[in-house]
């Protein structure tokens, strides 16, 4: 081999090593960032959990407009809300895309939801709407919340001039 072939030999011995280190150095970044975004969507599966359920008013399905809030005990947790249907059924969204509620003990809590198209006029008793009284778990993947709201039990009733309940 003359030296005048050593020379032109070596620029593309020097091509093809740098092809192939190109070529690793790309597949390894993209390796990696398929983990990266994989652990991402793993890590937000496992944040929230998908939860439904039914709110009752003493033993009757409650009115389409009643505000559900799942409150997480934790100082850094956002709140999801649900809003019942005509049959008294909810789905809980952490945001307007993202159903769900953060993972983890949570306040429920309840409350008349007014729209433009539907007034809702219900007094809701304090232990419901402040939530002290309503702690649940929230765990990963889908569960349902069933919720009695008990009414008729708290509020007074009124006598008549006898001392006997008027029957309201």
């Amino acid at each position: 081999m003359s030296e005048n072939q050593a020379i032109n030999e070596t620029p593309v011995a020097n091509e093809k090593k740098t092809s192939v280190l190109r070529k690793w150095f790309f597949f390894v970044v993209f390796v990696l960032l398929l983990i990266f975004y994989g652990a991402t969507l793993w890590n937000q599966g496992t944040r929230y959990g998908y939860v439904t359920g039914t709110i009752t008013i003493d033993g009757q399905p409650a009115p389409a407009g009643i505000a559900v809030s799942f409150q997480p005990k934790s100082i850094s947790g956002s709140p999801s809300l649900g809003v019942t249907n005509s049959e008294g059924r909810y789905e809980m969204k952490f945001t307007y895309a993202q159903k769900g509620v953060q993972i983890g003990p949570c306040y429920v809590r309840f409350a008349p939801y007014s729209s433009e198209d539907e007034k809702v006029t219900l007094t809701i008793p304090k232990n419901y709407s402040e939530g002290i009284d309503n702690v649940v778990h929230v765990k990963p993947g889908d569960q349902t919340f069933d919720f009695d709201i008990k009414i008729k039990n708290d509020v007074s009733v009124e006598q008549g001039q006898d001392g006997e309940p008027t029957g309201e």
